[in-house]
């Protein structure tokens, strides 16, 4: 097994009210709120939350709406066909430098889901519902920071609507944002879809929110490194990928790419061998070698049988 790690040098060219929300603690740089303002369930058909079929659009949508107990909004899924606001309660992780992560478990215990299942099949199990928490920023600067929408189709961050979150929890398109300290509001639409989440069981949406904070500019992704096979000892392309992902407000031009401290790590026989080259080449003291060549034809590494 290869394994290859270089860096990547690129030119570039620039061309509700605060006090309803519980807190982490006040010295955590970046933090989500430990509770979040709940509202739904509504029906929903499927694939049609794509499309935005939201019934809270009637009102102005959620992002217009305020917390408040005594108000009441139609749904055909609830017994007396009408839902108030609720809390729910997030897990949050512990204060940390960088990154703070928020888990949901949205169910609506209330409901006779069983009732609705006999009633409509399966599509009686399928809803959406709106959640309103904040996300804190500490410091006395702006931050570049990361989103991670695990489970999640749309959301609003402060006055800003972004479509398009991480339905299926890839998480290979995070958003990057560029926020200034202080608390900012993000809400966050729900949605149980059977043909993604199953049939079985009590109807429950596992949502996880992560914010990361980085650098502007343009980032190597962490664990994004492809390179090729070997077969019979030698690679099966010369070709190899890695993602980057722009960072920063202007556009980032490519117009350069060189390695950098190129380590290779090699596995033979359980035995695992470390080297490192500066020079452009790699000295292996073996009785044979094979020399593997990248694309701009210069060396990546030499593989020892």
């Amino acid at each position: 097994m290869l394994c290859l790690v270089a860096s990547i040098l690129a030119y570039i060219q620039s061309g509700l009210h605060p006090c309803c929300y519980q807190h982490a603690l006040p010295s955590a740089p970046i933090a989500f709120s430990t509770t979040f303002h709940l509202l739904g369930p509504f029906q929903t058909g499927t694939r049609e939350a794509t499309w935005g079929a939201d019934p809270l659009e009637y009102h102005g949508g959620f992002h217009s709406l305020h917390p408040s107990p005594n108000t009441t909004y139609h749904s055909s899924l609830a017994p007396n066909g009408t839902v108030k606001w609720s809390t729910l309660r997030a897990s949050v992780s512990l204060p940390s430098s960088k990154s703070t992560r928020a888990r949901l478990l949205v169910q609506f215990p209330d409901l006779d889901w069983e009732s609705l299942k006999a009633a409509y099949g399966w599509a009686g199990l399928q809803y959406q519902a709106w959640a309103r928490g904040t996300l804190t920023v500490g410091g006395d600067r702006e931050r570049t920071v990361v989103l991670y929408t695990d489970q999640v189709l749309e959301f609003w961050l402060d006055d800003e609507h972004h479509f398009g979150g991480d339905f299926y929890a890839y998480r290979k398109a995070p958003l990057v944002l560029h926020l200034e300290p202080g608390e900012h509001i993000i809400d966050v639409r729900i949605v149980r879809d059977v043909r993604a989440m199953g049939a079985v069981g009590e109807p429950t949406v596992n949502i996880d929110l992560e914010a990361e904070i980085s650098e502007s500019g343009l980032k190597a992704v962490d664990g994004s490194l492809l390179l090729p096979d070997m077969v019979a000892g030698r690679l099966a392309s010369s070709l190899g990928s890695i993602s980057v992902r722009n960072q920063d407000r202007n556009w980032i031009e490519v117009v350069g790419l060189q390695s950098v401290n190129v380590r290779i790590c090699f596995i033979s026989f359980g035995e695992v061998h470390l080297f490192d080259h500066t020079d452009g080449h790699v000295r292996i003291p073996m009785m044979s070698e094979h020399k593997y060549f990248g694309h701009s034809g210069l060396p990546l590494g030499r593989a020892v049988h």
